[in-house]
């Protein structure tokens, strides 16, 4: 095993779009204060929630399971949510659960604003 990277998180909001960056390990050790600010993004309100994973460096399946418990606490609220430039580490993972044909992943640079979110989403 190697040792832990750590574990750190930003939030950005504009206007109606919140942004949650995270880097290093996504785990058991941090899930609760991942899921607290997940948590805390959606009750504070917005119509588009970025998750940021581009800086992570490992998730388990504890992590896997705050952003599907994210996801779907999100579709009731009615808020979009969006996983932005996943790491290869963590594609890797949404790829062989298939949680990438769930999940909205955007792997582009360019930030899933929200009026082109709408307009992609329809």
């Amino acid at each position: 095993m190697s040792a832990s990277t750590g574990f750190s998180s930003s939030s950005e909001r504009h206007g109606d779009c919140v942004t949650l960056a995270f880097a290093g390990d996504v785990d058991v050790l941090q899930v609760g204060a991942i899921r607290r600010l997940l948590n805390d993004a959606l009750i504070d309100g917005c119509s588009l929630l970025v998750i940021d994973l581009s800086e992570v460096t490992f998730m388990d399946s504890v992590g896997l399971g705050v952003l599907v418990a994210t996801w779907k606490r999100a579709r009731v609220l009615r808020i979009d949510l969006v996983v932005w430039r996943p790491s290869p580490p963590v594609a890797t993972v949404l790829s062989l659960t298939a949680l990438d044909r769930v999940l909205r992943v955007d792997v582009r640079d360019e930030h899933p604003g929200i009026d082109e979110h709408r307009t992609a989403a329809g």
